[in-house]
């Protein structure tokens, strides 16, 4: 403890850093969980803020295709991740990314993978 390296985040946000050059938005989304999960950053709201235009921008991408609204996009990554952190016996409430408890109705959870089966649909016509 002498370091003070159990006393900071800061390798937290060093590796979501170093991802981002390197990973897509939906592996970065998978890694904030797992740190989110597993080195209980004292933060999580300030990494959510620094970071969230990272693990966006698949969504914000296909906006123009999906017509999500910034709110939209924004439910559905915090969703992607709380799947993740739920595999992993966790659940994003415990991080207060979200002011009010955050669970997807059935139909919306179906409305999000028709709209993955419209996204991939297009880009198919693209390429």
């Amino acid at each position: 403890m002498q370091l003070g390296l159990l006393e900071s985040d800061n390798y937290v946000e060093y590796t979501l850093e170093e991802a981002v050059v390197f990973q897509m938005p939906s592996s970065l989304r998978l890694l904030f969980a797992t740190l989110l999960a597993f080195c209980s950053p004292t933060n999580p709201t300030l990494l959510w803020e620094k970071f969230e235009p990272d693990l966006s921008r698949d969504f914000e991408w296909s906006k123009g295709i999906t017509q999500f609204t910034a709110e939209q996009i924004k439910r559905n990554v915090l969703q992607d991740i709380n799947t993740s952190l739920e595999l992993m016996g966790k659940s994003i409430d415990s991080y207060h990314l979200i002011p009010e408890k955050f669970q997807l109705s059935h139909t919306e959870k179906l409305t999000k993978e028709l709209q993955s089966e419209k996204i991939f649909l297009s880009l198919k016509k693209i390429c």
